[in-house]
């Protein structure tokens, strides 16, 4: 993964977003800022949604290398100082730093057991999806569990909602998919 350059980023002014909230585009060079993720990545629980699994727009955690962990810690270091600088046009009136801080919604997850994770969304719809050959394919039916991937990434918005958290929204924009067969647990037991 080539090494994101967050002190180049340029970050819009707030809009109104949706349900109330707001969000802040981000590009370098008036462009969007797209780069691909190392791989192969895997995914431990598939593309999912708990509020609606029928929603075509799902997270999609990643799981990520130790280097790519330090990219993204820059980021989330980045997007902070860059929040504590516009307190003012960002939050509330009044809002104290330790609350900015309390509420911001890392890119970054850690769950017991699993090595670290990146806050990804896809849109089931709108990704574009690839074999090994690349070739277009569909969705996985097990929404890229149980495969390697190869995923190009879009730095989209700094989003902000009225109950007070923010954070960063990457979007998959292709991915490339190689499935893995299950395998047999009881191969080691012959007639």
């Amino acid at each position: 993964m080539m090494a994101l350059a967050p002190k180049n980023w340029e970050m819009s002014p707030p809009q109104p977003g949706t349900k109330g909230g707001k969000t802040c585009l981000i590009s370098q060079n008036k462009l969007p800022i797209e780069f691909n993720l190392g791989g192969p990545t895997s995914t431990p629980f598939g593309a999912s949604n708990f509020d609606d699994d029928n929603n075509p727009r799902q997270n999609l955690d990643l799981t990520l290398s130790e280097e790519d962990v330090s990219n993204f810690e820059a980021v989330d270091a980045f997007l902070m100082a860059w929040a504590l600088q516009n307190k003012d046009t960002l939050f509330k009136s009044g809002t104290s730093p330790e609350k900015i801080q309390e509420s911001y919604q890392s890119i970054l997850r850690q769950k017991d057991g699993y090595k670290p994770l990146l806050r990804t969304k896809v849109n089931l719809e709108k990704v574009k999806l690839w074999d090994e050959a690349n070739n277009k394919r569909g969705v996985p039916e097990e929404k890229f569990r149980r495969a390697d991937l190869w995923v190009k990434l879009r730095i989209g918005t700094v989003w902000f909602v009225p109950a007070g958290s923010w954070g960063l929204t990457l979007e998959s924009l292709h991915v490339k998919v190689r499935e893995r067969a299950d395998e047999c647990p009881f191969n080691e037991f012959t007639d």
